[in-house]
């Protein structure tokens, strides 16, 4: 459904403005789709914006989940609720390459349980792939580790965010990942820059898009841990 015609035209300007490092990674990953082998590919950016933001920055884009069938609570043993046969699985079938964005941002039982679904919806292509992770199906990654939260070891929800929160800095830039305000620009993915930092409130100015320039305060939410007793 999509005008191919108009794809290529941008296509062709698009490639002009890449540079050597994404050049590289361009002619890498297109070599793979053409001559049709399987390929695994993790590209470290700076990714600023959150799984749903970014599966609109793309025509036709969609989140993980939803277009994978991804359970929200998953655990090792979870795969996603494609059926053989059905429209999905041949949509799949017929895709030369799967972008997958945030992929940091996702647990590694979501992975896994579309490598499990896709040996299992592929099968029949070719049963010797379903030792290729994917079933061979080429799979580019790309995600900004800077965004994961700091790591203490045994530590709870709450002391995990609570230490992230004591980093904060003045002119460091952060990303919202609730939606707060969405008519003044504070919803998932937003980008900012700390301009002050206050007891209640974060003094921020947005970075991109049609409140870029403004400044906003964001509400400090203090976390609590209860246990039932």
């Amino acid at each position: 459904t999509y005008d191919c015609n108009n794809l290529e035209k941008e296509h062709s300007i698009l490639v002009t403005q890449l540079n050597k490092g994404k050049k590289d990674v361009y002619d890498c990953v297109i070599k793979t789709v053409e001559e049709k082998i399987s390929g695994l590919f993790f590209v470290h950016g700076q990714v600023v914006a959150s799984s749903g933001i970014a599966s609109l920055l793309l025509p036709g884009g969609r989140t993980a989940h939803s277009r994978f069938k991804i359970p929200i609570i998953v655990n090792n043993c979870s795969t996603c609720q494609i059926k053989k046969g059905t429209h999905l699985a041949k949509l799949i079938e017929k895709a030369a390459l799967i972008v997958w964005g945030e992929a940091p941002m996702n647990h590694k039982h979501c992975f896994e349980a579309l490598d499990k679904s896709l040996s299992d919806i592929l099968s029949h292509i070719n049963p010797l792939d379903n030792n290729v992770p994917f079933h061979g199906k080429p799979l580019l990654l790309g995600g900004d580790f800077r965004q994961i939260l700091l790591v203490i070891p045994g530590g709870t929800r709450e002391e995990i965010i609570d230490a992230s929160l004591n980093t904060l800095k003045i002119g460091m830039p952060i990303m919202l990942l609730r939606n707060l305000n969405q008519s003044s620009g504070l919803c998932n993915g937003t980008r900012l820059v700390i301009t002050q930092l206050c007891d209640k409130v974060i003094e921020a100015k947005i970075l991109a898009g049609s409140n870029i320039g403004h400044k906003v305060f964001i509400p400090r939410i203090s976390l609590t841990a209860t246990k039932n007793k």
